[in-house]
């Protein structure tokens, strides 16, 4: 992990607050189940952040905080910014994770959308719950559409993160879930699984889209979860203008992934980006 990511090391489980229930034998958490994963995240996120009410429906996907920020840690290692920056979480979900936690460890400043309208009234609430973090949270709705609709006119980003969906539809998320036995605690609901061409074609069409906001956005990033989609990105974003892209790679307990990042700006523009915004 990051070495600047606080959840680095063990947790110590009995200090946590509200976990007390969820701790089996006084020592170990059962992170088959659910409702005990949600209360370790939750009580990591107040424990570090002072983050209140971090609370969504039980069918949406509950994220691990700790990946989540190492994937902030790494991309702001790559930006190298002197200032706090603008940043768009695009599918932020009902969790709103990264925002809370780019807001909270970072100070960054947060756009975030998301189709589905139950997880943008859920994340508003825990926006509103935290009133010291700059978090917008707005509703896309064309769900066949990444920037176009939800970034306002005159708006300008530093960067976008992204978790896409993993799954082409929800028969092969079902699939998957009965192969694991069961849903598990890191279930999700709907669109925050499945879109048409799955997290291939997520990529492929936020990558398109990039392209016509590359001289409002500074850097575009992606959680990529197939070693195998990392090569063909990476020719469609050259093919498509891209004058940077890197490969992050992200590695939490036996879990490994990689962020893919990219700029469509030369690098004059992109010292002149620096210059005037930070």
């Amino acid at each position: 992990m990051h070495p600047l990511n606080p959840f680095r090391g063990p947790h110590d489980l009995a200090s946590l607050p509200g976990l007390a229930p969820h701790i089996r034998d006084g020592v170990t958490l059962d992170f088959g189940d659910p409702v005990a994963v949600r209360a370790l995240n939750r009580a990591l996120l107040e424990a570090q952040y002072g983050i209140a009410g971090w609370d969504f429906p039980a069918d949406h996907l509950t994220p691990a905080v700790p990946g989540r920020l190492d994937y902030l840690l790494h991309v702001a290692d790559l930006i190298d910014a002197p200032a706090p920056l603008d940043v768009l979480d695009l599918g932020t979900g009902a969790s709103c994770i990264y925002p809370l936690l780019g807001a909270a460890d970072l100070g960054w400043r947060f756009l975030a959308s998301d189709i589905d309208p139950g997880s943008v009234a859920a994340a508003q609430a825990i926006a509103a719950a935290n009133p010291r973090l700059a978090i917008d949270v707005r509703h896309q709705p064309d769900p066949s559409a990444c920037f176009h609709g939800v970034v306002g006119r005159g708006e300008v980003l530093d960067l976008v993160v992204c978790n896409p969906p993993f799954y082409a539809d929800a028969a092969e998320a079902a699939a998957e879930a009965a192969r694991k036995g069961g849903e598990g605690a890191f279930a999700g609901k709907g669109n925050e699984l499945h879109c048409d061409g799955g997290e291939h074609g997520f990529l492929h069409r936020m990558a398109r889209e990039s392209r016509d906001w590359g001289h409002r956005v500074f850097w575009f990033s992606a959680l990529v979860a197939k070693k195998e989609h990392v090569g063909g990105l990476e020719r469609s974003l050259r093919k498509l203008g891209a004058t940077r892209v890197e490969v992050l790679p992200l590695a939490v307990g036996q879990k490994v992934a990689r962020v893919v990042a990219w700029t469509h700006l030369p690098e004059a523009q992109q010292r002149e980006w620096r210059r005037f915004r930070w």
